[in-house]
């Protein structure tokens, strides 16, 4: 095994701090199946937010901002990559998540969930499910690759956030709506930020 580190500075467009980055892999099916497990520069995607209400997508290979996108609600709080690296979850001032579309080198808004009136302080996917192959049409016996799609698809069930209210809330990441709400101790009266969740398999 094989570990190396690359130290590599890259300059803001204007003078801010950097909160929170996520690493996704641009093209998941390829690097599954890469057969040392490595990769490339060219194989992965950086994403970073400071504070503000603006997601940004750097360049990995040169250093600066690629392209930004607009929150739609305020500064941004927290953001996760789904395991797929397909989708990207942004918890906003509004109290909303909204859900950015990263599949085929998109960065598209492309829904929000249920609101609450709370800001979303921390989000974690849930492990998704396999994609439940079609049933076979003998029209399209030969299809090998739509049968390969099927194969390798996997569907994302739910999230989970911690939010400014002293609870946790669980969304089904399908629908968008909230399912499950669980309150946190406060102490002395105060709320309890939820700054971090995690979910286990």
């Amino acid at each position: 095994m094989t570990i190396t580190i690359v130290f590599q500075v890259f300059a803001a467009p204007v003078p801010s701090k950097v909160d929170t980055l996520v690493l996704t892999l641009r093209n998941h099916h390829a690097a599954a199946d890469a057969a040392d497990n490595s990769y490339s520069y060219g194989s992965l995607r950086l994403f970073s937010m400071g504070g503000g209400s603006e997601l940004l997508e750097w360049d990995l290979n040169k250093g600066i901002v690629k392209r930004f996108l607009s929150s739609q609600g305020g500064s941004i709080w927290s953001m996760a990559a789904n395991p797929a690296s397909t989708k990207l979850a942004i918890g906003c001032e509004d109290g909303c998540i909204r859900i950015v579309s990263l599949e085929n080198d998109t960065f598209l808004m492309e829904r929000k969930l249920d609101g609450i009136k709370a800001r979303v302080l921390s989000i974690a996917w849930g492990p998704p499910t396999p994609h439940q192959p079609r049933k076979m049409d003998p029209a399209h016996a030969f299809d090998s690759e739509t049968d390969e799609d099927d194969e390798r698809g996997w569907i994302d069930t739910w999230l989970v956030a911690g939010c400014s209210d002293s609870a946790v809330r669980k969304w089904d990441a399908i629908t968008g709506q909230l399912l499950d709400r669980m309150s946190t101790d406060r102490s002395r009266g105060e709320r309890t930020l939820v700054w971090a969740v995690g979910v286990l398999s």
